[in-house]
């Protein structure tokens, strides 16, 4: 079964995703993936945002 559910999650397409912490963009397969990293998911949790480093990323993202 373990297989079977592995062979299903790879053939669904992977999408580009922005982190809603950070502002990253990373692959993910899930639709519901909304964060690049646990790191991210627990500084979300905690309101633990750096909104100067997320601005960062974004205009970085932008130039590039």
């Amino acid at each position: 079964k373990n297989k079977q559910a592995q062979a299903l999650s790879l053939m669904r397409p992977q999408r580009d995703v922005d982190c809603k912490e950070c502002g990253e963009t990373f692959k993910a397969r899930d639709s519901r993936a909304m964060f690049c990293s646990n790191k991210c998911k627990q500084r979300d949790k905690t309101g633990d945002q750096k909104m100067g480093e997320y601005m960062g990323n974004v205009v970085r993202r932008l130039i590039e």
